[in-house]
């Protein structure tokens, strides 16, 4: 049998969604490219499927928690400029979740890796990508987040908007006001 890496197994899920044909394809491409390995990495995963290694969702939720306003603007232009494989939807729905688990492990009181990625789902060694973020932003802060990624999902769908004519337009906004 074969294993794969659970970030490399949530990044998946991130682009390819749950039609399992997709899937499919997408291990059976996988595998071929595995040569004598029995696990699947990450990095398999962002080369093999066409997924950029410095342009996803993680890296912009990386970049969100480092207030690093220029790898931001660079990871959001990248989405703008390749919007079929990388949905507002589902940058939306991924950054909401994101700060959602933020919330969840702010409100910890172990937060030790082994705790958190107990609560999360998730492997220890991935714990330290909410623990530091959840500290770095206060309670208030994560909260108002969560509502800043609802309304920019309600504005990128012409809600309350008056003349987008870009659907990233609202993501430009959204991300600059989640780190200041």
């Amino acid at each position: 049998g074969y294993t794969i890496e659970q970030q490399a197994s949530m990044l998946m899920f991130e682009y390819i969604g749950n039609n399992l044909q997709n899937i499919s394809n997408e291990i059976s491409k996988l595998l071929v490219n595995l040569n004598d390995r029995r696990s699947i990495t990450l990095a398999d995963v962002s080369e093999h499927i066409g997924i950029s290694k410095e342009y996803n969702i993680f890296e912009l939720q990386n970049a969100i928690a480092g207030f690093n306003q220029e790898k931001i603007n660079s990871i959001v232009d990248y989405f703008e400029s390749n919007p079929k494989e990388n949905p507002m939807a589902l940058i939306l729905s991924s950054l909401f979740n994101y700060f959602v688990k933020l919330l969840i492990v702010s409100q910890l009181p172990d937060k030790s890796n082994n705790a958190v990625a107990q609560v999360l789902n998730i492997s220890p060694y991935f714990a330290k990508d909410y623990t530091l973020p959840a500290q770095r932003f206060s309670m208030d802060k994560i909260i108002r987040n969560i509502g800043l990624i609802k309304d920019c999902d309600l504005k990128s769908k012409g809600v309350d908007s008056a003349a987008v004519t870009n659907e990233y337009e609202p993501l430009n906004e959204l991300v600059y006001k989640l780190i200041h």
